[in-house]
């Protein structure tokens, strides 16, 4: 992609001012020869008409798009074949959640309910309403709408309970019904974000503080199950919360607007534990933008944190608090969200320049190739470690393993994807079958492993001249 074409992608998504991209002269470039990329094949599919913001997998072999022309698009992974079509909305999707088979929930000879032990995906719309669709059938088994507000997050509890967030918090049966709504008459400002911790609590986000609740059974209240506040509000950021996410079963993390990571430890009551970033950063320029907020943290091996900072990514030891690895200017513009890919052979980041790119060690090989014995190839404990080509075997100068703790890793540019032509607003690891990403040009894509594809059409071709010959 030419430099002309890119700063065409930036400016379309407002990017105005300098204080909010980074450097061109810092960001890294790579050629066309990228033989550490083993995305060489491309599958666009098109029937979303509006951005696409929201990607979610079903299972090993399907996966969800939904955005903001109010429909949910079932995929399957491999072959990017349409599989069904979910349109109950006449606004922007804006949440969706996959709820676990409830095998103990129904009788085996309740008819009514037998569609309820297949995977339900909700849909969540500013129209107020909330989808529930049968995956494996494509049925729409029930349209929620007792709604006040546009629901702006979800979670899956325990006991088939779910619950929602937007101007309130309800929580409902894994069957549609409303089992308690907790009302925030007086609150400011929405819920936008919601996760579920040990002990019958889930914590919940409105603008930078956070909430934490607590779900009450009928043995404590006498009747029903019901949501009831825990604790006082903690406000540890000086701005709007952007992420939250469960690092393990102990410890969550929150990253918001002003470049803080927080570190909650959630066992028994939800306490403030440490920051992992730098301190707290004030908007610049004229229009008061945050160019280096938390827009995305990916937790690894429950200790280790990716954090996408700005227009770049950090790699923090959740235990030390050490930044064990760091690349502040990976993109020209603000990263939208990060994954894992290959058992840490590369870390996958999207962007609002309208690029993914890979990143990782330049010593680890992803790809396996006949030239390389079994001998040969490093083997890796953790998925960090391959991220950061460290291997047991190798040893440093004294004699000793070295470990991640003892380094500091500038991560590598390995690869670049192109193909949408905006913001790049998700992406999704779909395995041994690839990786897909979402954006603003309304485009889903199925990124595919070269070598892998040719492997299926050469197996197709060996079975259908074993037919022709039978």
């Amino acid at each position: 992609m030419s430099t002309i074409v890119k700063r065409l992608l930036r400016s379309s998504d407002d990017l105005a001012t300098k204080g909010e991209l980074a450097k061109e002269a810092d960001v890294p470039s790579i050629g066309e020869h990228q033989p550490r990329n083993p995305y060489t094949e491309i599958q666009v599919l098109q029937n979303h008409s509006d951005i696409v913001r929201l990607l979610h997998a079903v299972d090993s072999s399907r996966f969800v798009s939904a955005g903001d022309d109010g429909t949910a698009i079932l995929w399957h992974t491999q072959t990017g074949r349409r599989h069904f079509t979910f349109s109950g909305h006449d606004r922007p999707i804006t949440a969706m959640l996959l709820l676990t088979v409830q095998k103990t929930s129904f009788h085996d000879d309740d008819e009514s309910s037998a569609a309820l032990r297949d995977p339900i995906l909700l849909t969540a719309s500013s129209d107020k309403h909330i989808c529930m669709w049968n995956v494996n059938t494509g049925q729409c088994l029930q349209t929620i709408t007792e709604l006040h507000s546009s629901v702006k997050c979800m979670v899956e509890l325990r006991h088939g309970m779910w619950c929602s967030g937007g101007h309130d918090l309800s929580l409902w049966s894994h069957q549609g019904e409303l089992l308690h709504r907790l009302d925030r008459v007086t609150a400011e400002s929405d819920i936008s974000l919601v996760l579920s911790i040990p002990n019958e609590k889930l914590v919940a986000v409105s603008d930078k503080t956070l909430l934490v609740f607590k779900v009450t059974s009928p043995m404590e209240t006498g009747g029903a199950y019901q949501l009831e506040e825990y604790g006082n509000p903690h406000t540890q950021h000086r701005e709007a919360i952007q992420s939250l996410v469960n690092v393990s079963d102990s410890v969550f993390a929150t990253g918001s607007l002003d470049g803080t990571i927080v570190l909650w430890a959630s066992a028994r009551s939800v306490n403030f534990t440490r920051k992992l970033s730098s301190s707290a950063r004030s908007p610049q320029g004229i229009n008061h933008l945050y160019p280096w907020s938390i827009q995305c943290v990916v937790p690894v091996e429950e200790r280790y944190l990716f954090a996408a900072i700005g227009a770049g990514f950090w790699l923090y030891d959740v235990v030390t608090g050490k930044c064990l690895a760091k690349k502040v200017a990976a993109h020209f513009s603000k990263i939208q969200h990060m994954v894992l890919l290959g058992e840490g052979s590369f870390l996958a980041t999207c962007s609002a320049d309208g690029t993914i790119r890979l990143w990782g060690s330049p010593g680890v090989t992803a790809a396996k190739t006949e030239e390389t014995t079994e001998e040969q190839k490093p083997r890796y404990s953790k998925q960090i470690d391959r991220f950061m080509g460290i291997s047991p075997r190798k040893e440093d100068t004294k004699g000793k393993s070295k470990s991640v703790d003892q380094l500091q890793f500038q991560p590598t540019l390995l690869g670049e994807l192109l193909g949408h032509a905006g913001t790049v607003q998700m992406l999704l690891d779909c395995g041994g079958d690839g990786l897909a990403s979402c954006g603003t040009d309304g485009l889903v894509i199925l990124w595919k492993d070269g070598a892998v594809q040719s492997e299926h059409r050469n197996e197709f071709i060996r079975e259908m001249l074993q037919l022709g010959v039978s």
